[in-house]
């Protein structure tokens, strides 16, 4: 009887009824006091929490899901199952990256990939690893991300291909998807892309919503590395979609944040500033997790800039960098610290405050293989050290050429992009 009450939280997980599955897993935890062997009571209640993982995710409900799974892990400790701490362990890892708290989520993962290991159960290997590595993504830590996930892949063909897992999405996809965007922050644009073109051809036949929006984002962000912006907002448009038609929650303001900052790179800045507005005023990213409140930020602190509106830019940028120094995450923080710097340099008469910054954003980047945003960084401080006369311009300018060079981007010239500034110093003095 037990066994039928969770079956069918997971039958209305596969028809993505989230919502009715938690109303179901909800009557079956209100059951389980009716089962008298205390360990089969908790084996039960450990189950249902389990399985309202997938719904809680992509609902976005994270303080019930880290709470949940709270309960759960205390649960599975008192019960001493090792497959069950192990899975309560890894879903606990994904609840506490979500949540913003990557240290604990770090412990809470290799933990989970201890228990995989004693169990020696390949399935379970492939799963703790899986969220491990996305872990070590959002700490800025790409090279071990990449590691993880590059080893991987072998054990993710066949059958497995099509297998969740445990996990919210197709691992398969998911792999994929963070091995992409970790290439990306690294700079390695071409392998990124066979590995996203490979993962949305797989969410393509499996028709999985979220595994689809999921490696669709990191491809967009491909195209926008590349400087492709309306070809960007043609992945991210229909994904919002997606989104929205099947209650993904999860990636909302992930997908609104870079279908925001794609328009505006697209000449749309009006449209991507009421988007951007619009969501930071809803607060969407509390469905979607911490690290997606930067997304939104840095992408209306970009369109500000766009627009010529320092006052709001200004502030949108030191709000990221607020929230990623409190999160730890230090690859965000970059990013964030390099538009400060691109404010300071566009609208500011403090120089010094703008190299600030992007010297901050280059201390950052570098220990992490951050080559793309070493290469702004260093083109940021070669405009701004030629628009004070300062020789150290041309070294900076040849260090971002060759880190461009190296990517395999091109890139404005210097005096190209000299020129746009001149023709906002312009416009200021004149006061238009």
């Amino acid at each position: 009887m037990r066994w039928r009450r969770i079956a069918l939280p997971s039958r209305a997980l596969a028809r993505s009824a989230c919502r009715e599955a938690l109303v179901i897993a909800d009557r079956g935890l209100a059951a389980t006091a009716n089962l008298e062997d205390p360990a089969a009571r908790a084996r039960a209640e450990i189950d249902l929490r389990l399985l309202l993982f997938t719904a809680l995710l992509t609902l976005g409900e994270l303080p019930r899901l880290v709470k949940t799974l709270g309960e759960a892990e205390t649960l599975a400790e008192s019960l001493g199952d090792t497959k069950r701490r192990m899975v309560v362990a890894n879903q606990l890892a994904v609840a506490l990256w979500m949540d913003g708290n990557h240290t604990r989520a770090l412990s809470v993962g290799q933990r989970a990939q201890s228990l995989a290991d004693s169990l020696a159960d390949p399935a379970l290997q492939v799963a703790a690893r899986f969220q491990l590595g996305f872990v070590y993504h959002a700490l800025g830590e790409f090279e071990r991300s990449i590691e993880i996930h590059t080893a991987l892949l072998p054990l993710l063909e066949g059958e497995r291909e099509r297998k969740r897992l445990g996990s919210v999405v197709y691992p398969s996809v998911g792999v994929r998807t963070f091995l992409g965007s970790s290439l990306i922050h690294v700079g390695d644009l071409e392998a990124a892309e066979r590995h996203l073109m490979d993962g949305r051809h797989i969410a393509a036949a499996i028709r999985h919503p979220h595994s689809q929006v999921m490696v669709d984002y990191s491809y967009g962000n491909l195209l926008l590395r590349r400087g492709d912006a309306a070809a960007a907002v043609e992945v991210f448009a229909p994904a919002l979609t997606l989104c929205r038609d099947n209650e993904v929650h999860t990636m909302l303001p992930a997908i609104v944040a870079d279908l925001g900052l794609a328009r505006a790179m697209n000449g749309e800045v009006s449209a991507a500033i009421a988007l951007l507005e619009d969501a930071l005023r809803q607060k969407i990213y509390r469905s979607g997790g911490k690290y997606t409140q930067f997304f939104l930020l840095n992408a209306i602190g970009r369109a500000y800039l766009l627009a010529g509106r320092p006052i709001e830019a200004l502030e949108r940028a030191a709000e990221a960098v607020a929230v990623t120094q409190q999160s730890g995450e230090h690859a965000h923080r970059a990013y964030a610290l390099k538009l400060l710097g691109d404010v300071r340099a566009r609208f500011s008469n403090l120089p010094t405050a703008a190299e600030q910054h992007y010297n901050e954003a280059i201390a950052l980047a570098a220990p992490r293989g951050m080559r793309p945003l070493l290469a702004d960084c260093h083109l940021g401080l070669a405009e701004l050290y030629a628009a004070e006369g300062d020789a150290r311009s041309s070294d900076e300018e040849r260090l971002a050429i060759e880190l461009y060079d190296a990517i395999g981007i091109k890139q404005r010239n210097l005096a190209d992009r000299a020129a746009v500034r001149t023709g906002d110093e312009a416009r200021r003095q004149r006061g238009g």
